[in-house]
């Protein structure tokens, strides 16, 4: 599947879980319900499987991660830029 269609895919399940959340009045938390929904239409057969890797999501969670200043230690970290 197509990184664009698989992220557009799973955004669109975070959505319905924000919606089911603004509807219960945050009684059903929204990424249960996000996470719930993409189960059920995986395992039913409606979305492949590797729908979250297809997407690249997590991928660009763990690059934003490896370049942030407090993960490489730079003295932004320590409590701002020294001029």
């Amino acid at each position: 599947m197509e990184a664009i269609y698989a992220a557009a895919i799973v955004l669109a399940f975070i959505a319905f879980g924000e919606l089911v959340s603004i509807w219960s009045k945050a009684r059903i938390p929204s990424l249960l319900a996000a996470m719930l929904a993409t189960f059920i239409f995986a395992k039913i057969g409606v979305l492949p499987e590797t729908v979250i890797d297809d997407s690249l999501l997590l991928q660009t969670y763990t690059f934003a991660e490896s370049v942030r200043p407090e993960a490489a230690g730079s003295p932004a970290s320590a409590g701002g830029i020294s001029s």
